[in-house]
């Protein structure tokens, strides 16, 4: 373990998870940068040679320039104290897109400059904070479906001259929904009798007339066409098919023998295309069944419990190590 790791460690330590957080002197750390290392050496040169050379003119840059530094590294622990930092959460996303958190970034006072922020490897700027308040989408990837919790908060600046760094760590919480990525099934399966997910299979039955047959032994007098027999034209059977509801069924069990994670996904592919579709449709999960029904309410409610689906056969989980090992 790294030294900065086990110095962020430490700072996290420090700050316990909270709702929001209220930047002080107790978890704003300061040093200088690289550049004002720099700074530093040159100082303590300019400093040896005019002890060395007992030169008045080189003592008075050399205090001018301390001075400046000491000036900077207290407007760059300004800059960041008394910031109120807060998490919301953002949209739920899909396993390989970016979860996007908002933080709200509130001061009493303005004049907040180059403030920057990351919870993830991707940095956030706010040039200026305007209005004491500004709200900044923060973006991490999701590589796992469930609830993303947000990572830990950094924020860092080096306002007004560049040569000090001020930062601090926070552990906000916040999380986010991350749905199983969506992946066609080799098959469109619709649960409705092995259809193809369009329109029903007709069955006999007693609703919608389809037409007239010539008559087979044993079919009940009711469907005869009485009409066709008294013009001559022969003895014939009337065909209906029986009314079947438009409603789909998506099942864990349509795809037996398939690691869980890509049942899933299948899952996932065919709940959005119900959706995109306008269909009326259900979905049965292990000690989960959901619908018939067709509005966002139920749709997100599928898509939720593919999310959090913590089940699955012993078959699929072999499977799914076996894929893993491979």
């Amino acid at each position: 373990m790294s030294f900065a790791t086990r110095v962020r460690r430490w700072a996290l330590r420090r700050a316990p998870q909270s709702a929001q957080a209220i930047l002080n002197h107790r978890c704003i750390y300061v040093l200088p940068n690289a550049r004002g290392a720099v700074f530093i050496i040159l100082l303590l040169l300019m400093l040896l040679a005019a002890m060395n050379y007992q030169k008045s003119l080189a003592y008075v840059m050399t205090f001018i320039l301390g001075s400046l530094l000491h000036s900077t590294i207290v407007y760059t622990y300004r800059n960041l104290s008394g910031l109120k930092l807060s998490l919301n959460s953002g949209r739920a996303c899909f396993v390989g897109d970016l979860a996007s958190f908002q933080l709200v970034v509130e001061s009493p006072r303005k004049g907040r400059q180059q403030l920057r922020f990351r919870i993830s490897e991707y940095w956030k700027n706010l040039d200026h904070l305007r209005g004491g308040r500004e709200v900044v989408d923060i973006e991490v990837a999701a590589s796992k479906r469930g609830w993303l919790q947000a990572p830990p908060l950094e924020v860092e600046t080096d306002f007004p001259m560049g040569l000090i760094r001020a930062w601090s760590w926070q552990n906000l919480s916040s999380q986010v929904l991350v749905y199983p990525h969506p992946l066609a099934p080799p098959e469109r399966l619709a649960q409705r009798g092995g259809g193809d997910g369009d329109k029903p299979n007709p069955t006999p039955g007693q609703e919608d007339y389809q037409g007239m047959r010539p008559y087979h032994f044993g079919d009940s007098p009711r469907h005869l066409a009485w009409k066709a027999l008294a013009s001559e034209k022969g003895l014939f059977t009337k065909v209906f098919d029986a009314a079947v509801s438009d409603d789909m069924w998506f099942e864990w069990d349509a795809f037996s023998g398939i690691a869980v994670e890509r049942r899933l996904s299948y899952l996932t592919w065919q709940i959005l295309e119900a959706d995109r579709r306008n269909l009326i449709y259900g979905m049965k999960l292990p000690g989960t069944t959901l619908g018939p029904a067709s509005s966002k309410k139920h749709f997100k409610q599928c898509l939720q419990a593919l999310a959090l689906f913590e089940g699955g056969t012993a078959e699929s989980h072999k499977v799914e190590a076996v894929n893993n090992a491979r």
